[in-house]
C-alpha cells in the first residue's frame, strides 16, 4: 500500500539529513549490544532514543577474530514516550548496501544479525507525517556512493546467500554452507567469555516484545520495515497502537509537553461551546 502522500518518504530524509538521537552509532565493525536500558521522553528525527546507521559488514569480512561481526542486540529495554520527527521513536535501523552488490551474499542482506527481544515499548509517538510508532528497519541503496530510491532487484535472496562466495569468484558457485533462515550465529560478552548471545545470521528477529499505545502518522504505528530481506516476528504482543491524533499528542508527546505547554488540549468528554 503507498503512502497517501507520495512524496513522504523516510529513506530520503535517512540519507540527506542529519540524525539526532540520544544514540547515535554509525558504521559499527563488530556487535552493538544495547541490554537493561530506559530510554524515555527522548526526541530526534530518525530515532528518537537510537539510530544505528550502516552496519559495516566489510572491513572484517576474512575476519574469524571473536565478535568481528556487527550485529545489532537490543534486548530487556524499556522505550518511553520517546518522539522522532520523520520515523521511529523509539530507534530507527538503517543497513547500507551496495546496489550492484545486493544480495550476492549475507553482507549485502538488508537486515542481516539484528535481535530485538524482550523490550517494552510503550506510548512512542511522532507526528502526523512520520512512520514506524516505536521503531523502523530500512534499507538504503547505493550505486558509486550515489543513494537509489526504489525497490530491490526481483531475485530471490536466498540461494544466493548461501553460496560460497569468495574475492576471486566468477559466479561459478558450487559450495553451499548454510540455510540463511535458520543459520544461528553468536556475540561473545565482553566480560564474561563464557556467556553468548544467539541471534540469526541472515535475519531480523523481533521476539517477546511488548508494543502498547505507540502512534505514527503513517506507516507501521508499531513496527516499520521496509525491504528488509527476512523477518521473524514471534511471541510479541500489540496493544492498543494506533495514528496519531490531538488528543494522544496532548497525551504522550514529548515534543507537546516541552514545547507546547500554554495551549490547553480540549477533553475527549468536554462538550465545545456553541454562540
Amino acid at each position: 500500500m503507498a503512502d497517501p502522500l507520495e512524496d513522504f518518504d523516510d529513506s530520503t530524509f535517512s540519507y540527506y539529513y542529519e540524525s539526532v538521537s540520544q544514540i547515535v552509532i554509525q558504521a559499527n565493525q563488530g556487535p552493538v549490544i544495547i541490554r537493561k536500558n530506559r530510554f524515555e521522553e527522548n526526541i530526534g528525527t530518525l530515532g528518537g532514543a537510537l539510530h544505528i546507521y550502516a552496519p559495516d559488514f566489510e572491513t572484517n569480512a576474512s575476519s574469524n577474530t571473536t565478535n568481528s561481526v556487527p550485529y545489532i542486540y537490543i534486548e530487556e529495554n524499556e522505550f518511553i514516550k520517546n518522539m522522532a520527527y520523520f520515523a521511529g521513536n523509539a530507534y530507527y535501523i538503517t543497513h547500507a548496501i551496495d546496489a550492484v552488490k545486493d544480495f550476492e551474499d549475507y553482507r549485502y542482506m538488508c537486515g542481516a544479525g539484528v535481535h530485538v527481544a524482550n523490550n517494552h515499548f510503550e506510548g512512542n509517538m511522532g507526528l502526523k507525517r512520520h512512520n514506524g510508532g516505536a521503531s523502523v528497519h530500512r534499507c538504503l541503496k547505493f550505486d558509486n556512493k550515489k543513494f537509489i530510491k526504489g525497490s530491490h532487484q526481483k531475485i530471490s535472496n536466498f540461494p544466493l546467500a548461501q553460496r560460497n562466495k569468495t574475492d576471486t569468484d566468477l559466479g561459478n558457485f558450487t559450495y553451499w554452507y548454510d540455510d540463511p533462515r535458520t543459520s544461528i550465529d553468536t556475540i561473545t560478552d565482553l566480560f564474561n567469555s563464557t556467556r553468548l548471545y544467539y541471534l540469526y545470521k541472515y535475519a531480523t528477529n523481533v521476539k517477546n516484545n511488548i508494543y502498547k499505545r505507540n502512534f505514527a502518522g503513517m506507516k507501521g504505528s508499531a513496527i516499520t520495515f521496509e525491504e528488509i530481506n527476512e523477518i521473524k516476528l514471534v511471541g510479541n504482543s500489540f496493544i492498543e497502537n494506533g495514528p496519531v491524533t490531538s488528543f494522544v499528542e496532548a497525551e504522550l508527546s514529548p515534543y507537546f509537553k516541552y514545547f507546547a505547554k500554554g495551549i490547553k488540549p480540549l477533553s475527549m468528554n468536554q462538550p465545545l461551546a456553541c454562540n
